[in-house]
């Protein structure tokens, strides 16, 4: 339901989009933005939704008692899709901002997000403290409800587009995740 839901949203956004009507396709998308995430869009056109998808996931985690600190460079030349760039971008801050909040020690409740644009490539870093038992190889949600489970694959599947890679790793107990992405506009 979901996807066939989904599949005729974006049709009729293609088709608004074919008669030029630019602000239709925004005021649709932040309508179905507010019914998903109960948050609200900036109501200048020209504002950067990248930083306010960042600002949104900062501000949530901040209710929770995390703080997430945060290091741009160069983030103005991302040429990536907003999109794709917002699913990649999105699901890693999601799954780095779901650990802290399971820790138990306050001192571990923290998220560094770095994102680096240099050499027409795009980094994007995430640290956090991981959980007791925490496997590189076979990380899974553990929210229960439709739509969780699938950010990781999303994340690699958008990436592979852009021909970079998703890389975990976690050194003691210091779980970062590496992001890399050709910084380039793909043309449907």
């Amino acid at each position: 339901k979901i996807k066939h839901d989904q599949k005729n949203f974006l049709y009729g956004i293609l088709a608004a989009l074919d008669h030029g009507n630019h602000e239709a396709v925004r005021d649709s998308v932040a309508r179905e933005l507010l019914l998903v995430e109960k948050t609200e869009l900036p109501t200048d056109p020209g504002s950067n939704l990248l930083y306010h998808l960042i600002g949104s996931k900062v501000s949530e985690a901040k209710k929770h008692g995390i703080r997430v600190e945060c290091e741009y460079h160069e983030i103005n030349e991302i040429l990536v899709s907003p999109i794709d760039f917002s699913i990649v971008l999105g699901n890693a801050l999601d799954n780095a901002i779901e650990a802290a909040e399971k820790q138990i020690d306050d001192d571990k409740r923290n998220v560094l997000l770095i994102i680096k644009v240099k050499a027409g490539q795009i980094v994007i870093i995430l640290k956090n403290f991981a959980l007791p038992g925490t496997d590189v190889e076979n990380l899974r949600s553990d929210k229960l409800g439709s739509g969780h489970g699938f950010g990781i694959l999303s994340m690699k599947n958008v990436v592979k587009q852009y021909d970079g890679e998703v890389v975990f790793d976690l050194d003691g107990d210091v779980f970062t995740t590496y992001i890399t992405l050709n910084n380039r506009c793909i043309k449907v």
